[in-house]
C-alpha cells in the first residue's frame, strides 16, 4: 500500500508541474518562470493551437470575423466557457497562449531546441565515460 501511495504521490506530482493542468495567466509573477521547463506544457500548446484556431462553436449564430477580432482585441486572459466562447481563438486566448500561426511554431522550435541541448548533454558525458578497454 506504502508503494502505491509513493507511485500516486510521483504522478500527482508530474501531473501538476507538467503544465497541462494550470491556466497559465492564473500562475503567480514569482513563478510564471516556471512554465519554460515544461516540455509537455510546449507540445500540449502546439496542440491546442493547432486543433483550435480557425474554429467556430456557435451553430445558431453566423460567423462574424468583426465580433472575432473585438473578441480577440479584449482578451485578458480571464475568459470562461460560460461567458459564452464561439471561437478557437477566445479559447486559447483565455488559455494564456497565442492563435497565430507563430505560437504552433514557437513551440515546435522550444522543443527542437530542448531535444539539442539534451542530445549535447548525452554526448558530452558519453565522451568523459572512462573508457574499459
Amino acid at each position: 500500500v506504502a508503494k502505491v501511495h509513493q507511485k500516486w504521490k510521483e504522478n500527482m506530482f508530474k501531473m501538476t508541474f507538467s503544465g497541462l493542468l494550470v491556466n497559465l495567466p492564473s500562475i503567480s509573477k514569482g513563478l510564471n518562470w516556471l512554465q519554460y521547463f515544461s516540455i509537455p506544457r510546449y507540445s500540449f500548446e502546439a496542440l491546442q493551437v493547432n486543433e483550435f484556431r480557425n474554429l467556430y462553436f456557435c451553430n445558431h449564430e453566423q460567423r462574424n470575423v468583426t465580433a472575432l477580432s473585438q473578441a480577440v482585441a479584449n482578451c485578458s486572459g480571464n475568459l470562461s466557457p460560460s461567458k459564452g466562447i464561439c471561437y478557437g481563438e477566445e479559447y486559447l486566448c483565455g488559455q494564456g497562449s497565442g492563435f497565430d500561426l507563430w505560437a504552433i511554431w514557437k513551440n515546435i522550435t522550444a522543443l527542437a531546441c530542448i531535444t539539442i541541448i539534451f542530445l549535447i548533454i548525452a554526448y558530452v558525458n558519453l565522451r568523459c565515460m572512462k573508457k574499459f578497454t
